[in-house]
Parts: structure tokens; C-alpha cells; sequence
């Protein structure tokens, strides 16, 4: 994940007052329909490793376990070439730290930051590609607590801010 932000100093001769909505609070429903882990930044130049890993989420630790992958079936990597999905200038005031935050800065009282958010690529498992009768096999021997908060990961995106 690569961290730019942009800073564009206001000018002092004038106040500048963002609202809502020139600052842009929302963020679109597609970018929140996402599901964030923590612990898997080492993965970050290779999404394509992630996809297939079995990974135990327990709080905010996250380890990864084991992958299943059909033999000589890898995943399909594209690099994406979308638009952006957000962008925005924003404030001392903007609060970026909330479920769907994957940066945080700290922004002086009279600068304005712009942030731009793009998916620069994307890593799956098609669906004869997973080997679910492994998978089922793997987990016939774990606990039902740690079953409960162990994820198979088919897809991944990398995403710039």
C-alpha cells in the first residue's frame, strides 16, 4: 500500500471553512462494502500470495495459517486501471480513523491535504480453482472457537491512498 498525500497550504490572506460536503465525508458504498484486516501489510507487493491463505482473525491479530490452492492453479492477477474512487481535499478537522480507514495523518490547523484513493490491482481464485474437499478436511480437527474466526481469502485488492 503506497501513502501520498498531497499538501496545498491555504493561503493566509484568507479563511478557507470546509463543509461536509466540499470535503467529501463519504465515502462510496462499494469502498465500504469492503472487508479491512489488519496484520497482512507484508503481503502488500504480493496479493497474489494472500488469495488462497486460510487466515485466523482474533481481535486485531491476524496470522496466516496455511494456503489451499488447486496444484498449478494460480491466481488470476490484473492490474487494474480504474478511476479513482475517492478524492478529496481535506482539513485539520477530517477524521479518516474509522472502520474503513487504511491511512492516518496528521494534518496542521491551516493546511488542506488532498486525498486520492485507486485500486491499482486485484488477485482471485476462480471457482474451480479452491479446494474445498481440503479445506473441509483441514477442518475437521480445529476447534469450534478458532473455526469461528478462521477466513478462506478467494479475492484481494491493493489499493493506493
Amino acid at each position: 500500500m503506497l501513502i501520498s498525500c498531497q499538501s496545498i497550504f491555504a493561503q493566509s490572506s484568507r479563511k478557507i471553512k470546509l463543509t461536509p460536503v466540499t470535503v467529501g465525508f463519504d465515502l462510496p458504498e462499494s469502498y465500504k462494502q469492503r472487508t479491512f484486516i489488519k496484520g497482512l501489510a507484508g503481503f502488500v507487493n504480493k496479493i497474489d500470495q494472500l488469495v488462497g491463505a486460510m487466515i485466523l482473525v482474533d481481535g486485531n491479530k491476524t496470522t496466516v495459517l496455511t494456503r489451499f490452492v488447486k496444484q498449478d492453479k494460480p491466481p488470476v492477477v490484473t492490474a487494474s486501471t480504474s478511476d479513482v474512487i475517492y478524492n478529496s481535499k481535506i482539513d485539520s478537522k477530517f477524521k479518516f480513523n474509522g472502520a474503513y480507514s487504511i491511512a492516518s495523518t496528521k494534518i496542521e490547523k491551516d493546511n488542506i491535504y488532498e486525498i486520492i484513493l485507486t485500486d491499482v490491482g486485484y488477485a482471485f481464485l476462480p471457482e474451480d480453482y479452491i479446494p474445498y474437499l481440503d479445506i473441509c478436511r483441514a477442518a475437521t480437527n480445529v476447534a469450534p472457537e478458532t473455526r469461528a474466526k478462521t477466513y478462506y481469502v478467494r479475492s484481494a485488492k491493493l489499493t493506493t491512498v
